[in-house]
């Protein structure tokens, strides 16, 4: 017999799973940004100025693999990095028109595909589900 647990993990990898393949699939249909490219320019949007190192934290991942992903976007012209006057190590990372514009699109597109998450559910059922997840996320120490 299966514990509640089990079944409870199971469902959230299976709705975490089909979730990221309806949101990348809307993202498909509109950019051709890979979904860590699109995922990029989002953190960079929010953080205008961010350093290759805390875009690196941010991703979980190695400086270097980070410094790859952000020279393509240099390259095909969404961001801009910058060496600020008072620190002549660290370039500050921002998007460039084209950026916002692609990051617009890719916002909607996004919009769009989590539509389904919230569909079937009330504003209530929506509200106490949150609130089951954060409590989850605080016993696990995680981010709520």
């Amino acid at each position: 017999m299966v514990s509640n647990g089990e079944l409870i993990n199971d469902l959230m990898r299976a709705i975490s799973i089909n979730q990221r393949r309806m949101v990348e699939s809307k993202l498909r249909e509109v950019s051709p940004m890979t979904p860590e490219q699109s995922r990029a320019l989002q953190m960079i949007g929010e953080r205008p100025g961010i350093i290759q190192r805390e875009l690196a934290d941010l991703f979980h991942r190695r400086s270097a693999s980070v410094s790859n992903l952000l020279q393509n976007l240099e390259r095909d012209g969404y961001i801009v990095r910058k060496r600020p006057s008072n620190n002549g190590r660290n370039k500050q990372i921002f998007l460039t028109q084209k950026g916002t514009d692609e990051l617009a699109t890719i916002t909607a597109a996004f919009n769009r595909g989590t539509q389904n998450v919230e569909m079937p559910l009330t504003t209530d059922e929506q509200v106490q589900l949150i609130g089951l997840l954060q409590k989850i996320a605080r016993s696990q120490g995680g981010d709520e």
